[in-house]
This record gives structure tokens, sequence and C-alpha cells, in this order.
């Protein structure tokens, strides 16, 4: 087809099975799946990823 592929999701089946039985997130910090779909998110977003935004002093605190 010679399309680009836009996003590659690792396959972790057990993971989105449970977490859609549970009605739980599928956010786990450091997991590969949780951060391809933080990544295609942006992307679609039209982010860029590359630049991390400095948090504030209050932004510190919190989880915005």
């Amino acid at each position: 087809m010679k399309v680009p592929v836009f996003a590659r999701l690792p396959n972790n089946f057990k993971q989105v099975s449970e977490a859609n039985v549970r009605g739980d997130s599928l956010k786990q910090d450091g997991d590969p799946l949780s951060a391809e779909f933080n990544k295609m998110a942006a992307r679609l977003a039209g982010l860029d990823l590359t630049k991390q935004a400095k948090k504030s002093r209050l932004g510190q605190f919190f989880a915005f």
C-alpha cells in the first residue's frame, strides 16, 4: 500500500481486557502501551512532545 504507519501499539491483551472488565484506565506509569497511546494522542492533537513544558511551582504539587 506504501502508506506510512501512523502508530504502533504494543500488544498487551491481558492489560486491556482487565481494564475493560473493571472499567479502569489503561494508564500506568512506565508502561509501554500507555506511553505509545500518549504519543499517538499527542500526534493526533498536533502537539510536539520533544518540547517539555516546565511546570510551575503549583503544577509540581498537583497533576494538571
